[in-house]
């Protein structure tokens, strides 16, 4: 009995298709893996509370803010290293003021917003502000969902950055342990972070449809 001649073009050809897959995985899984670890962009944050903002104060207390809109995946993960940062706050530090602490919704679009206050909600002592024009978004010069700014009692900058390793991550980080140890201690961070996030201007576009 003889055997069937091997066809060689056949197996060039699947053997092509297998390689254009696996290049074609390898290009995409470096093309996600660029995108999670690429920072937004950001401006410098104002060295001190801007004077024309309307945003509420408590006299002696720390000022945190973190703007957002409802619309990026990120905020999650910013919220959940938040809640994270304020809960060993209270356990390192019970007897110190509580920090006020804010977010921001830029241009929301109102079902969004609820969705995601429902989830701030259960996160102690922080409060849902919205910024329908995005004037207090300008003041600040936040541009990126998950921004946060930490302001002292006397109104001097003490932290600006995001608080996730990467777009969307959930887990304990550099940016966020700087975060904790200045409303600790009340002493600026010297070290930047970036923030991993959607851009402010999806909030604006989503509003205005």
């Amino acid at each position: 009995m003889h055997k069937k001649p091997e066809n060689k073009s056949v197996r060039a050809g699947a053997v092509g298709v297998i390689g254009l897959a696996v290049a074609s995985l390898i290009y995409g899984f470096h093309g996600i893996l660029a995108f999670q670890t690429t920072p937004a962009a950001q401006l410098p944050a104002p060295s001190e509370w801007p004077s024309g903002s309307s945003l509420p104060w408590k006299a002696g207390r720390l000022r945190l803010l973190v703007f957002a809109h409802p619309r990026c995946a990120c905020t999650n993960a910013t919220l959940n290293e938040l809640s994270g940062v304020l809960a060993r706050l209270k356990t390192a530090a019970p007897n110190q003021p509580a920090p006020e602490v804010s977010v921001i919704f830029v241009h929301p679009n109102p079902a969004e917003a609820a969705s995601l206050s429902r989830r701030i909600d259960g996160i102690p002592g922080v409060h849902v502000i919205t910024d329908e024009t995005g004037i207090e978004a300008k003041r600040f010069g936040a541009k990126t969902s998950g921004e946060i700014f930490l302001y002292s009692a006397a109104g001097a900058l003490l932290f600006h950055g995001g608080i996730t390793g990467s777009r969307g991550h959930i887990g304990r980080n550099f940016a966020e342990d700087d975060l904790f140890a200045a409303l600790v201690s009340g002493s600026r961070s010297t070290t930047p972070r970036m923030v991993f996030g959607c851009s402010l201007k999806q909030g604006e576009n989503r509003s205005a449809n």
